[in-house]
């Protein structure tokens, strides 16, 4: 877990298909996306969950990192897979073939036996366009904020110069 909205996954010695379950509120947004050079070296700490053989690493607890926004750029894996489980979950089916034959070398680690080891970054999309939103009111009201402070300072400019002007222009 790297935090509320984006998840790590390294999964290893894929061989038939298999499938990934996140146990959190079901919601079209959430995206695997492929990692180059997978390695499972991000875990520190790890933790075996033996009802469900998976390894959990120590949680990074980041709050938000800008090179996030490629995930709005990039395609996402098993997207047509990705379906409802146990009705409130997130489940996506994966393809061992589509895994071995599609994805390119560099976001695969073909093993000696034929399996192969991926790394997956888990995202709710959804957050990218929360944080577009804050970035667009921020400057909304930053620009409306130096507009009236601006607007001030030309009105004393004005009225000091029009007080200026009035006592040498005008006739006593």
């Amino acid at each position: 877990k790297i935090s509320q909205v984006k998840y790590r996954i390294y999964i290893k010695n894929i061989s038939e298909d298999q499938a990934i379950t996140f146990m959190d509120s079901y919601h079209a947004g959430w995206n695997l996306f492929l990692v180059k050079q997978p390695t499972s070296k991000f875990c520190t700490n790890p933790v075996r969950n033996m009802n469900t053989n998976v390894v959990e690493c120590q949680a990074n607890h980041e709050l938000f990192n800008i090179e996030d926004f490629r995930f709005l750029f990039v395609k996402s894996v098993f997207r047509n897979t990705h379906t409802i489980f146990n009705d409130y979950a997130n489940l996506w089916e994966i393809n061992a073939k589509e895994v071995k034959s599609t994805f390119d070398k560099s976001f695969k680690d073909e093993n000696d036996d034929g399996t192969v080891n991926i790394e997956l970054i888990l995202y709710f999309i959804p957050q990218l366009y929360f944080y577009i939103g804050v970035g667009i009111s921020i400057c909304v009201l930053l620009a409306g904020f130096v507009y009236l402070v601006v607007l001030r300072a030309n009105e004393k400019n004005n009225n000091f110069l029009s007080n200026k002007l009035v006592k040498y222009f005008v006739i006593p």
